[in-house]
């Protein structure tokens, strides 16, 4: 049979070359078929994940557009729940300005009774031409100030606008008055908010207040 097979190498030398180049060519394709099919699995990965990723940009694009649909006039439909002294929904001010300012009325209303709320309010939460009405009925529905003394005063901001609006409760407004009111937003809160200091008017302007009415319950004192 060893012999048989050399002498069939020797005669059939095309054949033995065609069997090897067929066998080659069998491999050849399924090689190409395996990677072929890999390839179009990693065209698709990367298909999928830009997709992924082109719906992960465009969300919060999608969203924002959204709230300023829908929102337009959220807070006078839903006035927000106050979450304390300070209520920045422009986040404007970071965390520690606000345990700051937040710390600085609890300190005035624990000596005086006063209370003093701030409130941020975005564009897209209320029409340009009810921001001050707005203010008020946030102040009232809020209960800012005692009930007995009508004590209360609420400073909104709305950095979008570009607005300021203070509103007193009628014990404050035999204490401070409409120009002495108009003089801290003119004086104190505009110059800082032009350049961007919104923490600083905003401490500024509240100490502005309490000194006032400090001054005038020491004057009534005496």
């Amino acid at each position: 049979m060893s012999i048989n097979l050399r002498k069939d190498e020797k005669m059939y030398p095309n054949t033995l070359k065609s069997n090897v180049d067929n066998s080659r060519t069998e491999k050849d394709k399924t090689l190409f078929k395996s990677n072929k099919v890999k390839l179009l699995l990693v065209c698709f990965t990367c298909l999928l994940s830009s997709g992924i990723y082109w719906l992960t940009l465009e969300k919060p694009k999608v969203e924002r557009e959204l709230i300023k649909t829908q929102s337009s006039n959220s807070y006078w439909d839903n006035i927000p729940k106050p979450i304390g002294w300070v209520n920045d929904f422009e986040e404007i001010f970071t965390p520690e300005e606000e345990r700051k300012l937040d710390s600085l009325i609890q300190d005035f209303e624990d000596r005086t009774t006063v209370e003093i709320a701030v409130i941020t309010i975005p564009k897209a939460a209320v029409e340009v031409g009810k921001f001050e009405e707005l203010t008020l009925r946030i102040a009232q529905t809020w209960g800012v100030g005692k009930k007995e003394t009508n004590n209360g005063i609420l400073i909104g901001i709305s950095t979008g606008y570009r607005k300021i609006r203070i509103q007193n409760g009628l014990g404050i407004e035999k204490q401070m008055s409409n120009e002495q009111t108009k003089k801290v937003i003119d004086e104190v809160f505009i110059p800082n908010f032009k350049i961007g200091n919104y923490y600083t008017g905003t401490f500024n302007s509240i100490q502005a207040i309490k000194q006032i009415l400090e001054k005038d319950s020491l004057n009534q004192r005496f």
